[in-house]
């Protein structure tokens, strides 16, 4: 997938409200509220 402005800005958008919106998951182990590594970022976009 060619890094287009379209796609950084949809990543960036998704991150960003991921970071300023965490999901509630008090009822999940504190290992699933890490932050997205680059590596699932990629994995995503395919």
């Amino acid at each position: 997938m060619p890094n287009t402005p379209a796609t950084k800005t949809w990543v960036g958008r998704i991150t960003w409200s991921l970071l300023r919106h965490p999901m509630k998951s008090h009822s999940f182990p504190a290992k699933n509220e890490r932050l997205i590594t680059p590596e699932e970022v990629m994995r995503f976009n395919h």
